[in-house]
């Protein structure tokens, strides 16, 4: 009797087990736009301070920005020059996935520029814009390895203000609000006010590149 019993507790143990297991592991539909995040640099050269006679030094400016579509990068308008420039695009700090890009469409103004990506196999998310209201306290930037919040300071017609400090390199970083998306793009760093400037950005950035505005 107790060994019947036995085997039906195990049998009982096994079946919820296995059902628990399948439970976890059910396909989930999730949302990654922190994926598209790139790193965008261009080689420039630019005179040898210490003597002029050896001619120029090459530096390496590089920023940071998303792919909207898989052959679409936004970044920063400062941090790119001129069509006629070659840039490279890499999705991590190592350099791998390295690909070609043209500029396509700079607004300086708006302190907004995209990028077109020639042979580009890999994957990319599908991308979501969101708005942020004038009573929002917070938005988020990924890090590399999680969303780190960024408190937001002020917000004045198409900036945000954010309290966090970035380091040369950070043009480019994305915003996202609380649904992961996408809401801004990290421009430039108050020193004075110790604040980071975030451009808001939304669908109309397609509608300035199919009619090619303000390209400069």
């Amino acid at each position: 009797m107790k060994k019947t019993f036995l085997k039906i507790f195990l049998l009982i143990i096994i079946f919820l087990g296995v059902n628990f297991f399948a439970y976890k592991t059910l396909p989930i539909e999730k949302y990654f736009p922190e994926k598209n995040i790139i790193f965008l640099e261009k080689s420039e050269t630019e005179p040898n301070k210490k003597n002029i006679l050896i001619g120029k030094n090459l530096r390496k400016i590089s920023s940071k920005g998303i792919f909207l579509k898989s052959d679409l990068v936004l970044s920063t308008a400062h941090g790119v020059e001129s069509e006629d420039d070659n840039y490279k695009v890499f999705f991590n700090e190592k350099n791998e996935d390295l690909l070609e890009a043209k500029l396509i469409f700079k607004d300086k103004k708006a302190d907004l520029a995209l990028l077109k990506v020639e042979n580009n196999d890999k994957k990319v998310e599908k991308i979501n814009f969101g708005k942020i209201g004038k009573n929002e306290k917070e938005i988020y930037f990924f890090d590399g390895t999680a969303f780190t919040r960024a408190e937001i300071e002020k917000i004045e017609e198409n900036k945000i203000f954010v309290k966090e400090e970035f380091l040369p390199g950070s043009s480019g970083t994305i915003f996202f609000d609380k649904d992961k998306k996408i809401v801004g793009i990290l421009s430039e760093y108050d020193l004075k006010e110790r604040l980071g400037v975030v451009v808001l950005v939304d669908e109309s950035i397609f509608e300035k590149l199919e009619k090619k505005q303000n390209f400069d």
